[in-house]
């Protein structure tokens, strides 16, 4: 029979003399465009903390979705809250893995270098679109929200002549960075703060009760290859300091 004692301290010693990236996993995330600027620069931060390798593969949501199911190999998704619902019928994640990331709400953006206008309360809101010679804003879940703001605002019928529904946030962007007046940009506030100011700047979130916030959910597949690693990935991206460092890139907690 084997000495359980002199078994343990050889596991030990091998723990102590093998280097940690041999037990390094490769974990392939499958995530959603507006995530690219919040999740900037967290692989490198992961995977100095644990060795583990992470890959990103940003796109839209029904691309994502179809090359998951098509069999693409994938550890983690990410994608907003009805997005994730729709994932999960597919049966391609693990049901409870689910866990929330963070909230990210809807703002109004202007080309980089304009005057912003005033977007801070409704009435000012109602102005600053009734005066823009251009509104964008996309068929997906913010643009499909915001037509139901100028719904509410009254202006929907007024604004109509000289509103863009690009199909995704790519386009906004387009149009929005080719301005040459007063064009504004509807898009989420993790999309326009993953610009950097570099082309677009953002006026403001929406104001009070006209705004809506989108929960951003994280799960495991259920074909996963490196599921440990891919786990420790998504409680990373709960810890109190990345919780820190996406509220500053426009994904905050909700209260």
């Amino acid at each position: 029979m084997r000495n359980p004692l002199r078994l343990f301290l050889a596991a030990g010693l091998l723990a102590v003399l093998v280097p940690p990236s041999i037990w390094a996993a490769d974990v392939r995330i499958l995530a959603i465009n507006p995530m690219r600027g919040p999740l900037s620069g967290l692989a490198d931060t992961f995977g100095r903390d644990t060795g583990h390798r992470v890959e990103f593969v940003f796109g839209v949501p029904n691309d994502l979705i179809k090359r998951l199911t098509g069999g693409e190999a994938a550890d983690v998704v990410m994608f907003t809250r009805t997005e994730f619902e729709g994932v999960m019928k597919t049966g391609k994640v693990v049901g409870g893995s689910r866990v929330e990331v963070g909230r990210v709400g809807v703002a109004v953006m202007v080309r980089a270098g304009t005057v912003a206008p005033d977007v801070s309360n409704p009435d000012a809101l109602k102005k600053a679109l009734l005066d823009a010679d251009s509104i964008a804003f996309n068929q997906r879940a913010s643009g499909t929200y915001f037509a139901g703001v100028l719904d509410r605002l009254g202006i929907a019928a007024e604004v109509k002549g000289k509103t863009k529904r690009p199909e995704a946030d790519a386009g906004v962007f387009e149009h929005v960075r080719m301005s040459k007046g007063k064009d504004l940009g509807i898009l989420s506030v993790a999309a326009i703060m993953g610009d950097g100011g570099k082309t677009v700047r953002m006026a403001g979130p929406l104001p009070g009760k006209l705004q809506s916030y989108e929960p951003y959910i994280a799960g495991l597949t259920t074909s996963a290859r490196s599921p440990d690693a891919a786990k420790a990935f998504i409680a990373f991206l709960t810890s109190p300091q990345t919780k820190a460092t996406l509220a500053k890139r426009g994904v905050e907690q909700a209260k």
